[in-house]
């Protein structure tokens, strides 16, 4: 395997250590849900170099006033401005944490300053809003009134909750084995690509990667497992395994059902540029391999309003909306928006998140009809890289989790992390 040796610095990584790294050059995801047995609480996986990398995950996309969390074991907060130790606790805390004008509010006592950490003796003892978290948890205000939560774990200990985050516990082992590769792959390019001065690797939510934590609340109230001694031992049986296209680690798309085909990632994000698109005939028993709903005008005219208040006056009614194709792709449409005397062009990516409970991708035609409009459309999600419920489909007619990725991954090679790291 060819060596590289452009020095990357990890924040991330253990004790700040620094690797030799090779160069890089950054849902989101669909999801499936899925019921889990009770947790197991086994030991960290253990591989020489994925252990050493940390993962930074947000769990609060929008910052937040105020947070209950339950801290157990003996633990210990720290101001991350010179790594001192504010506070020691010999047994378990319940609090609410609340942000003050110079600081934080933790069980009771304030604590001044931006930045802290809350580390627990053990792992895992964190549980915040009914979800249990392996690692420690990070706090950073946002001004006066308003705080973020990160959870910083092992990168392996992370990709075990992922996994049944993403896929459900009774897809193939191959299909689930090429999951992992490819969510590893995902967050080890976020990590080495992070946005300037951010806090953060990535989100706990489909913006990225769904992340379960070790133990979750379900809606009905019902204690579920994050990760389970099935995810823990893939993610041994893969540890440190990634995907690399022209030498360089690339962002690894993947979604949950294309229709029949993949999207070129060049059609939909910058950083998926690289991908190409590829057929899935597997996909099929999926629900939302094909599918159909309607829009009337008058809630066509409301989400405009919500999404381009600026020229809602324009659009008293509408009359017609219909696809154009793009004059230079013929692979990229708009959708134009009439009312007989204007025109708004957006693109199906807009469209879709105006209706995010109705169009469950970017793949759709439209025909007007009496008062609103029908779409008829394919797949669920973005469509980019890897399709899984078409791995699915692989893996149960006999495919290893090697030929899925190189599928999906036309030039792909797969590589583990001692490999290139020295």
């Amino acid at each position: 395997m060819k060596s590289f040796s452009i020095r990357i610095t990890l924040p991330v990584l253990l004790l700040g250590t620094v690797l030799t790294a090779f160069a890089l050059q950054k849902h989101s995801p669909n999801r499936h849900s899925s019921q889990h047995t009770s947790p197991i609480d086994v030991e960290p996986a253990s591989n020489q170099i994925a252990t050493k990398l940390f993962i930074r995950v947000n769990l609060t996309p929008q910052p937040v006033k105020k947070i209950g969390c339950r801290i157990g074991q003996p633990f210990k907060i720290v101001a991350l401005e010179g790594k001192r130790i504010l506070a020691m606790y010999s047994k378990s805390v319940k609090t609410e944490i609340v942000p003050t004008k110079n600081g934080v509010r933790i069980a009771g006592k304030v604590f001044t300053g931006s930045q802290f950490e809350i580390v627990p003796q053990k792992s895992p003892s964190i549980e915040i809003a009914g979800t249990l978290y392996r690692g420690r948890m990070r706090l950073y205000r946002r001004g006066n009134s308003r705080f973020i939560v990160v959870n910083i774990l092992p990168l392996e200990d992370y990709l075990a909750s992922v996994l049944n985050g993403e896929m459900p516990a009774a897809f193939p082992v191959e299909a689930r084995k090429a999951q992992l590769i490819a969510a590893r792959t995902y967050a080890l390019y976020q990590m080495l690509n992070p946005p300037a001065a951010s806090r953060y690797d990535l989100f706990a939510s489909s913006l990225s990667q769904k992340y379960l934590g070790f133990r979750y609340k379900s809606q009905n109230g019902k204690l579920l497992a994050g990760e389970t001694k099935t995810s823990r031992n893939l993610v041994h049986e893969t540890a440190g395994m990634i995907c690399i296209l022209n030498g360089q680690i690339f962002c690894s798309y993947y979604s949950a059902v294309c229709g029949g085909k993949t999207v070129a990632g060049i059609h939909v994000f910058e950083s998926g540029a690289p991908l190409r698109s590829v057929k899935c005939p597997w996909c099929q028993p999926a629900k939302k391999y094909r599918w159909k709903t309607s829009i009337s005008f008058l809630e066509l005219r409301q989400a405009m309003a919500k999404g381009f208040p600026k020229i809602q006056k324009r659009f008293p009614r509408i009359t017609s909306v219909s696809m154009l194709a793009h004059s230079q792709n013929p692979d990229k449409q708009t959708i134009a928006i009439q009312n007989g005397r204007f025109l708004k062009r957006i693109s199906p990516m807009q469209f879709r998140k105006m209706f995010p409970a109705k169009i469950f991708s970017m793949r759709f035609s439209i025909s007007n009809g009496q008062g609103g409009i029908r779409v008829a459309g394919m797949g669920h999600g973005h469509g980019v890289g890897m399709c899984q419920w078409g791995a699915r489909g692989m893996a149960l007619a006999g495919a290893t989790y090697e030929k899925i990725l190189k599928h999906y991954y036309p030039g792909a090679k797969i590589v583990s992390l001692e490999s290139i790291i020295k």
